[in-house]
């Protein structure tokens, strides 16, 4: 299922999962005429800026219309969480990204899938090394430094990781270092293999492995990652970073 509102210079994701899994991917000028209910009003800090405010409101209308493509016809306030992880109703698992005038949700009844991480990024606003030292294992960084596509390959395994931390923090309910994890690229199904450094918790000790999709318009990147999918979510049918 897929929800998609372009305008007609931008890019449009279609969805990278598995038919039972709800993807939007909307514009700010798209909204669909969502007005952020009193209890999401109230999420939001008197002080936030107005972009944080144009932000949280086009990512919680992606995260509206995701959840009404589940069934869900009147589906209520999605709240915050301690670690301001957006809390669904019960039942139902999801993820949130926004980047510049674009916000992505995923969205999918717990029997479907365990859990799922979304995150969306642009590789224009990765353009310094100091990010490298902070996220990347040496392995990694030998990668992104194969071909003469470093800074995007960088901004590649952030969102990678950033989509990872999102599928995991809701069944460790802890933070996650960047460097707990090591993903390598699976050139032959354009996706990260990833592996867990560490232990989060009896299920997801250190050596357990996923994956990670990927797909990529222009200088924008989207990263996905779902966990116990009836079907397997990554399609693998991306070009490659």
């Amino acid at each position: 299922m897929a929800v998609n509102y372009p305008d007609t210079e931008c890019f449009l994701f279609s969805s990278p999962f598995h038919q039972d899994i709800a993807f939007v991917c909307l514009h700010m000028g798209e909204q669909a005429n969502y007005i952020l209910p009193r209890e999401e009003v109230l999420i939001l800090s008197k002080r936030a800026s107005l972009k944080r405010r144009n932000d949280f409101a086009l990512g919680r209308a992606a995260a509206n219309l995701a959840m009404k493509e589940l069934g869900l016809n009147s589906p209520p306030p999605l709240l915050k969480g301690e670690k301001g992880e957006p809390l669904w109703p019960d039942g139902v698992v999801g993820s949130i990204t926004h980047c510049g005038p674009w916000a992505i949700a995923a969205a999918a009844w717990r029997s479907v899938a365990l859990t799922i991480g979304v995150d969306l990024e642009n590789a224009d606003e990765i353009r310094t090394d100091d990010i490298a030292g902070l996220i990347c294992h040496d392995t990694e960084r030998k990668w992104a430094h194969e071909d003469g596509r470093y800074h995007t390959r960088l901004a590649t395994l952030f969102s990678a990781k950033e989509a990872a931390f999102k599928a995991f923090y809701p069944l460790c309910r802890r933070f996650i270092d960047f460097k707990e994890v090591e993903l390598t690229w699976i050139a032959a199904r354009a996706q990260f293999r990833g592996e867990l450094l560490t232990d989060l918790n009896p299920t997801f000790a250190r050596g357990y492995e996923f994956d990670v999709g990927c797909k990529f318009s222009q200088d924008l990147i989207l990263t996905y990652m779902v966990l116990g999918c009836r079907e397997s979510a990554i399609r693998g049918d991306e070009t490659h970073a």
